[in-house]
C-alpha cells in the first residue's frame, strides 16, 4: 500500500509544470542576453565602420580576439559579426548608442524589442538573409516566436512566401462573423496554399488530390498552420436517410471550431459554395457542441474570378473562405529552388515531434539504435506477379534442366525410366512441354504460390526381383517476404532469399547438388535394404 498522500499526484503535476515554465523563462532570459550583446557588437561595428573606416582586416582580427577570449562561444566568426552589424541596422534600441559610451564608463545596454529577443540568433540570420522589408521581418519573427519554428521550418515558410499568402483567402468572414472573430479567423487561412510535396499529373481528379494530401498528412498539417487536428477524410455525415462525405474534416483548437475542406481541381463554380454551405450546416447540427464556435468552410480550387466568388458568398450565413492551391510543378522556378528538400522537411518535422512528444520520441530513438545493430538485409519488395515470374523463368527452369541432365547422366542405365515434371499449382508440364510452360507463366495475371519439380526414377534394374522406385520433389515456395527452395519430403531447406536477392551461380549449384545428394541417399538406403533381403 502506498504511503504517499492522496493529493501527491496533483501536487507533483503542479510542480512539474512550474519547473517547465521556469526552464522556459531561463532559456528566454539567456537568449535575450545573447541577442542584446550581439546587437551591441553589431552596432559598435556599424559605427566604427562609419567613423573609423573599419574594414575586413579589423573584422577578422576582432573575430580572432573574441573567439580567443571566449572559446566556449561559437558565434564570433567574421560572417556572424557581419550578421550582427546587419541586425543592428535592422532594429533600434532606446538606450545611448555604443559610440557615445566612454570606455571607462561602460554600461549594459538593454535590448528593448521584446518580440525580437524571443527567437534564436540562428533564426534571426535566416530572416535577415531572406527578408528585406521591416514589416515582413517582424511578421516572421512573430510567427517563429508563436509556433517555435526551427531554422528549416522558418526557411520553408519564407520560401513559400507565407507573408504574402497569410490572411488572403477570399471570404465572407467579415459579413458572417463578429469583427474580432473575423480578424482572428482571416489570419489563419491562406491564399494560395502551397502543396509542393505533391507532384500530380495534369488529369488528376479531386480524389487523387485528397489521397495525396492524406499520404503527406504531416506536410499538409505544416502548410495549414498551428492548431489543426485531423478528424478524417471522406468523413460520413448522415442527414435523415442520405449519406454525405466530407473531403477533409479538421478541428482548429485555437479557433475552437470544426473546419471543412472541400477540394476541387478546376475553377470556382457558384454551386460549390452552396454545397459547402450545406456541409457546414450539417456539421453544426450533427457534431458541434454548445461550447464550440460555428464551423468554418474552406473551398480549395482555382480562383481566377474574385467577383464571381464574392457574389456567390453574399447572403450565405455560414463563414466560407475560398483559396487557390499550387502543386510542385506549378510553382515558379525560384520557389522550387528555394523550398527545402523532403529530407530536410522530414528531419525538421521530427524535431518538432520530439518537442511535443518527448516520451514516445525517446522510445523511438532507442528502437532506431537497436535497429542499427541488425546486420540482415531489409525488405525491398514483397511477393508479386513480376518477381515470381522472373524467378520462375530465370531460376526454377534452369535448375530443372540441370537436374534432369545430371540424373540422366548418372542413372539412365540403372533405372528403366527417369521422369521429371514441373507443377505450378495443379497444372503439370513434362520436359517436352517447356515452351508451353513458359508461355503459360508469362500469361498469368496473378502471382505463383509455389512450384514443384517432381522427380521419379522408376524400376532400379540392378536390384532384380527387388527393383524399386525413387520419388523426390524440389519445392519452391513464394512466401510473402521471401522465397524458399527446399526438399518437399524431408523439408530440408537449400536456399532462402529476399525477392531483391538473386542467388549466385555457386548457390544455385549448391542447391542442385544438395537435392541430387538427397536422391542418392534414398537410392543408397534402398540398395542396403535389398542387400539385406538378398543375404
Amino acid at each position: 500500500m502506498s504511503t504517499l498522500p492522496d493529493k501527491y499526484p496533483q501536487l507533483l503535476s503542479f510542480l512539474k509544470g512550474k519547473v517547465r515554465a521556469a526552464k522556459q523563462r531561463a532559456i528566454l532570459s539567456v537568449n535575450k542576453e545573447l541577442i542584446s550583446i550581439y546587437w551591441l557588437i553589431g552596432k559598435t561595428i556599424e559605427e566604427q565602420q562609419k567613423s573609423e573606416g573599419w574594414g575586413s582586416k579589423v573584422i577578422d582580427q576582432l573575430s580572432k580576439d573574441l573567439s580567443s577570449e571566449f572559446p566556449d562561444m561559437k558565434g564570433f566568426s567574421p560572417r556572424n559579426l557581419l550578421y550582427m552589424r546587419q541586425f543592428a541596422e535592422a532594429y533600434t534600441i532606446t538606450q545611448p548608442l555604443a559610440a557615445n559610451l566612454q570606455l571607462n564608463d561602460f554600461q549594459v545596454i538593454e535590448f528593448t524589442q521584446p518580440l525580437v529577443a524571443q527567437i534564436s540568433w540562428t533564426n534571426h540570420t535566416v530572416i535577415l538573409n531572406k527578408c528585406k522589408l521591416p514589416e515582413e521581418r517582424l511578421f516572421y519573427i512573430s510567427k517563429t516566436a508563436e509556433h517555435g519554428w526551427s531554422k528549416n521550418i522558418l526557411s520553408h515558410q519564407i520560401a513559400s512566401q507565407l507573408y504574402k499568402r497569410q490572411g488572403q483567402s477570399i471570404s465572407n468572414f467579415s459579413e458572417t462573423l463578429p469583427a474580432k472573430r473575423s480578424v482572428e479567423v482571416s489570419s489563419v487561412f491562406k491564399n494560395p496554399y502551397i502543396f509542393e510535396f505533391l507532384d500530380i499529373r495534369e488529369d488528376m481528379q479531386e480524389r487523387d488530390l485528397e489521397l495525396g494530401l492524406i499520404d503527406h498528412l504531416k506536410k499538409f498539417m505544416l502548410e495549414l498552420g498551428k492548431g489543426f487536428a485531423f478528424v478524417g477524410n471522406q468523413y460520413n455525415i448522415k442527414v435523415e436517410s442520405d449519406d454525405y462525405y466530407l473531403d477533409l474534416l479538421f478541428f482548429n483548437i485555437p479557433l475552437n471550431c470544426y473546419v471543412v475542406f472541400e477540394l476541387k481541381i478546376g475553377d470556382f463554380k457558384p454551386e460549390y459554395a452552396g454545397k459547402l454551405n450545406f456541409y457546414i450546416n450539417a456539421v453544426d447540427a450533427k457534431m458541434k457542441l454548445p461550447h464550440h464556435q460555428s464551423t468554418i468552410g474552406v473551398l480549395l480550387c482555382k480562383t481566377p474570378n474574385k467577383t464571381e466568388i464574392k457574389y456567390s458568398l453574399k447572403n450565405i450565413a455560414a463563414p466560407i473562405g475560398v483559396s487557390d492551391f499550387l502543386l510542385h510543378n506549378q510553382l515558379p522556378s525560384f520557389m522550387q529552388e528555394e523550398l527545402p528538400s523532403d529530407e530536410i522537411i522530414n528531419s525538421t518535422l521530427d524535431e518538432e515531434w520530439t518537442k511535443q512528444f518527448p516520451q514516445s520520441e525517446q522510445k523511438l530513438q532507442a528502437l532506431k539504435e537497436k535497429l542499427q545493430q541488425l546486420s540482415i538485409k531489409p525488405l525491398v519488395e514483397t511477393v508479386n506477379e513480376s518477381n515470381t515470374q522472373r524467378l520462375f523463368l530465370d531460376l526454377v527452369l534452369p535448375m530443372f534442366e540441370m537436374i534432369a541432365k545430371k540424373l540422366r547422366a548418372e542413372f539412365e542405365e540403372e533405372f528403366e525410366t527417369i521422369q521429371l515434371m514441373i507443377w505450378t499449382g495443379s497444372k503439370g508440364f513434362y520436359e517436352a512441354d517447356l515452351e508451353e510452360l513458359k508461355s503459360f507463366i508469362e500469361k498469368l495475371h496473378y502471382g505463383i504460390d509455389n512450384v514443384r519439380i517432381d522427380v521419379r526414377l522408376n524400376v532400379f534394374r540392378p536390384a532384380g526381383k527387388n527393383a524399386f522406385d525413387v520419388h523426390s520433389e524440389l519445392e519452391v515456395l513464394f512466401c510473402r517476404n521471401q522465397y524458399v527452395v527446399r526438399n518437399n519430403f524431408n523439408r530440408e531447406t537449400y536456399l532462402e532469399k529476399l525477392y531483391s536477392e538473386f542467388p549466385s551461380q555457386e548457390e544455385q549449384l549448391h542447391t542442385i547438388d544438395a537435392f541430387i545428394s538427397d536422391i542418392v541417399t534414398d537410392i543408397d538406403k534402398k540398395v542396403s535394404e535389398v542387400i539385406k533381403l538378398d543375404s
